[in-house]
């Protein structure tokens, strides 16, 4: 945005300002959400590593090299149904996450919309100020030479 000259005065600008709030506050609502979003994909990547390292640990005990009783086989069940059910909770937050973050998308785009059609409207303003100013200047200046003390020559 351009410094405004002397003297002009834009009579939007405190819907201006607050436009830009709007869009600072939307813009910090995205963030959250993508920040959210993230945080929840890598809590299902790490259970993922989890589960993977589960089932090796289990296909090993099944293939003779580790004792696998009734025991622990039980204990091993129930383990991968926590498992399958955090990552189901995880997965229905990411789809939460990702709703919320295309609101705030779509909040951003809406916010800067209405910002700009202001900044469009102030920019109009400034160039019809700038024309008139320079109109009275060019103005006073014809005045100013047509009004000057007229010397006249001796002879």
């Amino acid at each position: 945005m351009n410094a405004a000259p002397r003297g002009f005065d834009f009579p939007l600008e405190p819907l201006r300002r607050k436009r830009e709030w709007e869009l600072d506050d939307a813009r910090s609502a995205l963030a959250h959400a993508n920040r959210s979003l993230r945080e929840i994909e890598e809590r299902i990547d790490a259970l993922e590593i989890r589960f993977a390292a589960a089932r090796a640990e289990w296909g090993r005990r099944m293939a003779g090299e580790l004792a696998f009783d009734a025991q622990v086989q039980r204990l091993a069940a129930s383990y991968a149904m926590e498992l399958t059910r955090l990552l189901a909770l995880a997965r229905k937050d990411v789809e939460a996450a990702r709703r919320a973050q295309e609101e705030a998308v779509g909040a951003v785009v809406q916010a800067r919309q209405a910002l700009e059609g202001i900044e469009r409207r102030r920019e109009e303003a400034l160039e019809d100020f700038r024309r008139e100013s320079d109109r009275s200047a060019s103005r006073e200046g014809d005045d100013a030479w047509l009004h000057r003390p007229h010397r006249k020559e001796i002879a």
